[in-house]
């Protein structure tokens, strides 16, 4: 998720492309909130958006035991975290990213998806795609 509409919109292409399930949110508020109605098998969360940063959210997200087990990936434009606590992201990319990347980074993450282990859904931050 993105807090740029046309680059969530664009996230969310890619991914249903790949034949993910995506949730979107437009802030770090609303994707704790989604996370809570609708429990996704991975979290691509943007850092720098508006109501929590992607820091807080995830912390936020983290500290319910339902959801711990979430990964979360970092996905921001400004670089390596040196902000964020240890551990708290399961991987970290820069945008831009390309696709492949991405789909890349996210299948890593979702390896139960293929034994039909886990539903195969991607989900991010903020109202850009």
């Amino acid at each position: 998720m993105d807090d740029f509409d046309d680059a969530r919109e664009l996230i969310t292409l890619i991914f249903q492309d790949a034949g993910y399930r995506v949730i979107g949110a437009r802030n770090g508020r609303e994707a704790v909130e989604q996370v809570l109605a609708d429990p996704p098998d991975i979290i691509l969360m943007d850092i720098f958006m508006p109501e929590f940063d992607g820091i807080e959210a995830t912390q936020q997200i983290k500290a319910n035991p339902r959801f711990s087990h979430i990964p979360v990936i970092a996905f921001t434009a400004k670089g390596p975290l040196s902000n964020s606590p240890a551990g708290l992201f399961a991987a970290t990319l820069t945008k831009p990213c390309p696709p492949s990347v991405l789909l890349e980074t996210v299948a890593k993450w979702t390896e139960g998806a293929r034994q039909g282990l886990v539903r195969r859904t991607a989900m991010g931050k903020d109202s850009s795609p």
